[in-house]
């Protein structure tokens, strides 16, 4: 209810394909009651044929909130993800490419299936609190432990190997 409203509401920015400006709109929109909300327009979006990030450079926050995929690659074209971007999403695997420079705050929190993360940028920004909640069997990191172990995480973060080019940091 909530998503159609928003979509009925927003729709030249879908027709003129302004996503940067739809996304943020939706996001500080009184109708937006929730992430979930933002998850959904998405999943609306796709199954129309129609593919937000190849006009983005970022995935917004809420972006795949919820969503029911079980694997995602990150396109190649997407720099950053933004705070809460995969929030209580179903995802069992996430390949991030070298291009991303960014993982925001809370970015995959709650995420409870997420087994494996493949970040292919070794200087990539990753927030204290973005795999908060996660469980997370195996990280395939592209730099070193010692770069790795320069990472804060909250205590809400569980990792269990984490393979890095030089060696794996165990954590179980």
């Amino acid at each position: 209810e909530y998503a159609k409203a928003l979509i009925e509401k927003y729709i030249e920015y879908i027709e003129t394909e302004d996503y940067a400006d739809l996304y943020d709109l939706i996001n500080h929109d009184e109708l937006c009651i929730n992430l979930g909300v933002v998850g959904e327009i998405t999943s609306v979006l796709e199954s129309a044929g129609l593919d937000p990030l190849t006009y983005l450079d970022y995935i917004p926050a809420g972006y795949y909130c919820a969503t029911l995929k079980k694997q995602f690659t990150i396109p190649r074209n997407i720099k950053e993800i933004d705070a809460y971007g995969f929030h209580y999403s179903l995802l069992e695997k996430i390949e991030i490419p070298f291009n991303v420079s960014k993982i925001g705050e809370a970015a995959f929190s709650y995420c409870e299936d997420l087994k494996l993360v493949e970040i292919d940028n070794p200087d990539i920004q990753i927030e204290f609190d973005a795999f908060d909640y996660c469980d997370i069997d195996k990280i395939i990191y592209a730099g070193s432990r010692r770069e790795w172990e320069g990472f804060e995480f909250s205590d809400r973060a569980k990792f269990h190997v984490v393979e890095c080019s030089d060696g794996d940091v165990n954590y179980i």
